[in-house]
């Protein structure tokens, strides 16, 4: 029988773990900015998650929900990921598109009522994107 946490499982959950703390890290310290809201000045899907961590840790929890509702399945699913990339749990490549797939419709109806209700979270700002300024720059 395999051992369920092998040195080669171990260093691989502790390289995930700490690129999640590193990420999240760099989002507290404000040096990390959505890649999406950057280049277009528009929010992608996952909008708010980074936020709603940040008012988790806080305690926050309404706070959370508010910058995004779906955090939760966020969380559940990158633990899923970990586990199964580190080998811990099994599940059949079909189960992880047809759960992958779900979660993606899940994420992008969310965006879309959240477009629909005018939330402030996922506001578009084309005029403060990266490729925007670029563009302001050109002499045309």
């Amino acid at each position: 029988m395999k051992k369920l946490l092998n040195g080669k499982r171990i260093k691989k959950l502790i390289f995930i773990t700490a690129l999640l703390m590193i990420l999240f890290t760099l989002a507290e310290l404000g040096l990390y900015k959505c890649p999406s809201r950057f280049l277009f000045g528009a929010p992608c899907p996952l909008c708010g998650i980074t936020r709603a961590f940040k008012a988790l840790v806080k305690g926050d929890l309404p706070l959370s929900f508010y910058y995004h509702p779906l955090w939760p399945l966020f969380v559940a699913a990158v633990t899923l990921y970990c586990l199964y990339s580190c080998e811990i749990i099994k599940i059949k490549k079909a189960t992880i598109n047809i759960i992958s797939a779900c979660l993606c419709a899940l994420f992008i109806l969310c965006f879309i009522i959240r477009h629909i209700q005018h939330s402030p979270v996922v506001a578009v700002n084309p005029g403060s994107s990266f490729i925007m300024k670029i563009i302001s720059l050109l002499p045309f």
